[in-house]
C-alpha cells in the first residue's frame, strides 16, 4: 500500500513538472521527465529509496509503450536524438541491475529485436525497402552494442542467436 502511495506521489509530480513546463502529457514526455528526475535525485547523497522505486517502476512501466519509439528511429531524426535514447536505454537497464523489474524489460528488448530483426529476410522487399530496412537493423544493433551488456544472461543468450542469424544472411 505505501509503494502504491509512493509510485502516485511521484506520477503526481511528474505530470505537474509536465503541465508547468507546458509539455504534453504525452508518454515520450513521461519518460523523458521521470529519467529526468531519476538523474537528478541518483546524485544526491542520501537519495530516498522508495522515490527511486516509485521512478524505476515508472519508467518500467513506460518500457513496454516506448520501446518502439526508443528502437525504432527513423529518418528525420538526427543522430544526436538516437544516440541519447541508445544511452536511457542503457541507462535503465544499468539501473534495473539486481532489481526485480531486469527480467522484464531485458524480455521487452528481447521481444522487440526478434519480431524486427528476424521478420522475414527481405526476398520481397524492394532496393528501397531493403536499404531502409537495412539502416533499421543497424539503429537496432547499434542500440544493443550499449544495452546488451546490461540485459539479464537469458535475453542475451537469445539476442547472440539472432545475431548469428544476420550474420548467416546473405
Amino acid at each position: 500500500m505505501e509503494s502504491h502511495l509512493h509510485l502516485c506521489a511521484v506520477l503526481g509530480a511528474v505530470s505537474q513538472e509536465l503541465k508547468d513546463q507546458n509539455l504534453p502529457c504525452s508518454p515520450v514526455a513521461y519518460f523523458g521527465a521521470t529519467c529526468s528526475s531519476l538523474d537528478r535525485i541518483s546524485l544526491e547523497s542520501n537519495s530516498p529509496s522508495h522515490v527511486i522505486g516509485a521512478l524505476l517502476t515508472v519508467i518500467s512501466l513506460l518500457i513496454h509503450d516506448l520501446r518502439y519509439i526508443i528502437f525504432s528511429v527513423n529518418s528525420k531524426f538526427e543522430f544526436s536524438v538516437r544516440r541519447q535514447s541508445h544511452l536511457s536505454l542503457r541507462d535503465i537497464l544499468l539501473n534495473f541491475q539486481n532489481s526485480s523489474l531486469l527480467a522484464s524489460a531485458s524480455e521487452e528488448v528481447k521481444k522487440f529485436l526478434e519480431s524486427h530483426l528476424l521478420l522475414d529476410d527481405g526476398a520481397d522487399a524492394n532496393a528501397s525497402e531493403g536499404i531502409v530496412r537495412a539502416q533499421q537493423i543497424l539503429y537496432i544493433l547499434d542500440a544493443l552494442k550499449e544495452s546488451l551488456p546490461f540485459l539479464s544472461l537469458k535475453c542475451k543468450t537469445r539476442i547472440l542467436e539472432c545475431y548469428k542469424i544476420l550474420l548467416n544472411l546473405h
